[in-house]
């Protein structure tokens, strides 16, 4: 069984103690795993396995290869050569005639890794897989990933009135502008996806149930002003919803409801004791049936 020398200086090197565990665990197996030239045959599946978490290519060629290059891919090749395994293992002087070092001698010789006075050729830094200040790899990838994520979301996000302005909305962006400005802040839509289920609602109110714009904006004005419906009437989704008690869509219960409280307020004189619009209260306030709406 081959045996391997050790740099006993190995962890007090400022690019070891850098590494998460699993990129030491993963230095040291590879320095036992590479051949007697220092030529490791690339398997991360393999590796991972071995140092017992996931690692990966990227992420170890920046861990290793801070501030000097350790690990020299072989251009496509599969494999890396550890540029200072020959200075470990043969104390930097390879000798021709000696069975052992003519071996690795060879294997070097094979890849172009050793001059005319069989040392090491130096290595040109390749700037995508060379030496860097600061390791960044696939974990640091997957923290710009979540950061572009939160990008992505903060451009979704609702957090004035401007927001829905500066939105692409055909029809009744007025209407829309109004009735966010008219909600609580607790209610206030967060992210543009409601906004654009409104403009749905809004949609399918014409181009489906046939009713006109004019009419769809009073009645949206009238019951976020209703002294009952204004705290039920929390979003445009609602018009196209059913209300349990009256089996109707709450836009036809409210056209209803406006329509009747109009006349009431038209004629007081034929509705003795009736209530206004100003004198509803919850507990006073019977529904509607579909007899009712026409």
């Amino acid at each position: 069984m081959p045996k391997r020398l050790v740099d006993n200086q190995l962890f007090k090197k400022q690019f070891f103690r850098k590494c998460p565990t699993e990129y030491k665990n993963l230095w040291l197996y590879i320095c036992l795993d590479c051949d007697h030239a220092g030529i490791w045959e690339v398997d991360f599946e393999l590796a991972s396995l071995m140092v017992g978490k996931k690692v990966c290519t990227e992420e170890a060629l920046k861990y290793f290869n801070f501030e000097k290059v350790r690990v020299h891919p072989l251009k496509g090749k599969g494999k890396w050569f550890l540029t200072g395994f020959i200075e470990v293992q043969y104390k930097g002087n390879l000798k021709p005639g000696n069975r052992a070092h003519d071996s690795a001698i060879k294997i070097l010789e094979k890849y172009g890794l050793i001059n005319e006075e069989y040392n090491i050729i130096n290595i040109i830094e390749d700037p995508s897989k060379g030496p860097t200040k600061h390791p960044q790899g696939c974990k640091d990838k997957e923290k710009d990933k979540e950061k572009d994520k939160e990008k992505e979301k903060d451009k979704e996000k609702i957090n004035t009135v401007q927001d829905i302005v500066n939105m692409k909305i055909d029809n009744h962006k007025e209407v829309i502008c109004g009735f966010y400005e008219s909600l609580p802040k607790g209610w206030k839509p967060k992210i543009k996806n409601q906004i654009k289920a409104w403009v749905n609602t809004l949609d399918e109110l014409e181009r489906i149930d046939g009713h006109s714009g004019a009419e769809i904006e009073r009645v949206i004005t009238y019951f976020r002003e209703h002294p009952f419906w204004s705290n039920q009437f929390r979003t445009i989704c609602k018009l196209r919803t059913i209300n349990e008690k009256s089996g109707l869509k709450h836009y036809d219960l409210f056209l209803g409801i406006m329509e009747s409280e109009s006349r009431k307020i038209i004629n007081p004189s034929k509705n003795k004791g009736a209530l206004s619009t100003t004198h509803v209260h919850k507990g006073d306030y019977n529904y509607p049936t579909p007899k009712d709406v026409k």
